[in-house]
């Protein structure tokens, strides 16, 4: 059973992690490869989407001591590499970012939000305001679709225009 997926969205092309998962039943999640690369279409992300879903999580140790958490906190994130990119910034500032969670209660989608920290701009989850809940049995291409529409609405509300190619 998948818990969790992102989607990455940066100059109409979508980039999808494989997120392994430690041994809490949620989590924690790291994005490991393959990282799955397609168009920026509801299609071509649905279908990759459902490639992910039934791959599931592969399992990866949690970190037990603090040095563990240092060391696995240095992991090179494999979308900056899919990216071509060296640093979390640039992906953040070229890209949007979009996170689907099957919870107890249903289906939750966290639309795109940035959150600044001191200096470090970084995506962020506001479940108060950035999140679209959804039933079970909801399929998948209505919360596809629910990303399209948002990622519209990006450049009105000051964020990059990640449907337009470079």
């Amino acid at each position: 059973m998948v818990h969790s997926v992102e989607v990455i969205a940066r100059r109409a092309i979508a980039y999808i992690p494989t997120l392994a998962k430690g041994e809490a039943k949620y989590g924690p999640y790291i994005a490991v490869e393959p990282v799955y690369i397609t168009p920026l279409t509801v299609d071509a992300v649905l279908g990759t989407l459902e490639q992910v879903i039934a791959a599931g999580h592969p399992f990866i140790e949690t970190p037990q001591t603090p040095e563990d958490w240092r060391n696995w906190r240095k992991i090179k994130d494999p979308v900056l590499a899919a990216m071509k990119l060296k640093n979390e910034s640039q992906m953040v500032k070229e890209s949007a970012y979009y996170h689907i969670a099957w919870t107890e209660d249903g289906i939750v989608l966290y639309l795109h939000t940035l959150e600044k920290e001191g200096r470090r701009v970084m995506f962020s989850f506001d479940p108060e305001n950035r999140a679209m809940a959804f039933p079970h049995e909801t399929p998948l291409r209505p919360i596809i679709e629910a990303i399209f529409a948002d990622m519209k609405t990006l450049p009105a509300r000051g964020h990059v225009d990640v449907l337009t190619p470079a």
